[in-house]
């Protein structure tokens, strides 16, 4: 709580994220029979493009390392935006109609298992899917997880841009 407090700008890491959904991916990929059922690409297409729109964030925001303690007061409302960008970078996860058979559960990246309680399923959508056979159901959640890795990017891509104005 203290490093959030005290930065200048969110201490957010979206090379980590890219990665990690990867990683779900690779996983849901190995599954049974998802080789010849479910096409991953438009995730994966996302996720590449994630990755390398969070190596522009990082270098943007190393830039802010070169200002003293005054410039960073002075650019303080302008920091203040690329932060509210930030922080609203989760919320792309947020799927309104929620998950099969259970509505109430809204992200896309994780949620409690729908047959092991508290044990949490990564991109349940899919998984789950495939995990039950129940192929469309999982097909029908790739261009939706899609979807939001693209508004994760679109996000990160502002804050890029907003950091490059800032800080030339």
């Amino acid at each position: 709580m203290l490093r959030l407090a005290d930065a200048d700008v969110l201490p957010f890491e979206f090379r980590s994220t890219a990665a990690t959904l990867q990683e779900y991916v690779d996983d849901i990929a190995k599954m049974q029979g998802v080789d010849t059922k479910l096409d991953l690409a438009p995730v994966r297409t996302a996720l590449t493009k994630l990755a390398a729109a969070a190596g522009d964030y990082e270098k943007a925001l190393g830039r802010l390392n070169r200002l003293d303690a005054e410039d960073v007061t002075r650019l303080r409302a302008q920091l203040g935006e690329v932060n509210e960008t930030l922080y609203r970078t989760e919320r792309a996860f947020r799927h309104e109609a929620g998950l099969p058979r259970r509505e109430w559960f809204k992200h896309l990246a994780y949620a409690p298992g729908l047959y092991t309680g508290y044990g949490v399923k990564t991109l349940p959508g899919i998984r789950e899917g495939v995990e039950q056979e129940q192929w469309d159901e999982a097909r029908s959640f790739v261009p939706i997880v899609a979807d939001a890795v693209r508004k994760l990017t679109s996000d990160v891509d502002r804050a890029t841009a907003m950091l490059k104005k800032i800080v030339r």
